[in-house]
């Protein structure tokens, strides 16, 4: 990238001049700066991204000073050291587990919080948990020690295996034939009924059995009762959702 086009993407994206007045401002006519900006996919992506998080919080600092901090600052958590793309794993293994629109990015974090976002040396990256917990309660080394605990669950969950659909049935499966049950076939017939009927009305659920944790277990029996023909899941179906529930959440 140019200075001049450098200078082209401050002013059209940071400082949202409208094109005629770049065209003056660079001695560039219209098609070059349309040019640029398709070539320009990359650089615009990063530069949404950083501007983002400076529109946040800290838009009272001059963003070329923002986008120093930015680029200079280690992206990872400051407190229990989880990075973005550990954070990106977590996520797509369905272990981030939240209803908020929070969590699956590094947030920006005071570590002295009485004081303003616009003192660039008080400002770190936390994870949202890390974040959230601290609050204006614990200084920066009180929760270091917290982070660290934080720090355990991430490498567990990071390590446990992405659940499937089928090896939870299988599962269920085993877990039932083995229990002493006087008569586990009617479980087992209500598992495979209720596999057809989430697969036909929740697929993302067989794509991914982990979404469940951001439903409450109760609102997901009354999700799958109108697709049965009277309308209620029986003893057994509601059993086996507890028993995936149990699986899904362990």
């Amino acid at each position: 990238m140019t200075p001049k086009q450098k200078q082209f993407l401050f002013l059209a994206m940071i400082k949202q001049v409208v094109y005629s007045e770049i065209e003056l401002e660079l001695n560039e006519t219209r098609q070059t700066l349309s040019n640029w900006w398709g070539e320009l996919k990359n650089e615009r992506q990063e530069i949404d991204e950083i501007r983002s998080y400076w529109k946040m919080k800290c838009d009272k600092v001059e963003y070329e000073e923002f986008e120093m901090w930015f680029k200079s600052t280690p992206k990872y958590c400051h407190y229990c050291k989880v990075t973005q793309e550990q954070l990106n794993q977590l996520r797509d293994k369905g272990e981030l587990y939240t209803k908020r629109n929070r969590g699956y990015i590094l947030e920006i974090e005071r570590k002295r919080p009485d004081e303003d976002y616009d003192k660039l040396d008080n400002l770190v990256f936390a994870c949202y948990w890390c974040n959230n917990a601290k609050t204006d309660t614990f200084t920066e080394e009180e929760f270091m020690g917290i982070g660290q605990a934080i720090a355990k669950v991430w490498e567990d969950r990071l390590v446990k295996p992405k659940l499937s659909w089928a090896d939870l049935k299988f599962s269920i499966q085993v877990s039932l034939k083995n229990r002493g049950l006087k008569d586990p076939a009617i479980r087992l017939r209500a598992l495979d009924n209720l596999e057809i009927i989430i697969s036909k009305n929740f697929m993302d659920v067989i794509n991914d059995p982990s979404l469940l944790k951001l439903i409450e277990k109760n609102s997901f029996k009354s999700s799958l009762a109108p697709f049965k023909q009277n309308g209620i899941l029986n003893g057994a179906e509601k059993s086996i959702v507890n028993e995936i529930y149990k699986i899904v959440l362990a």
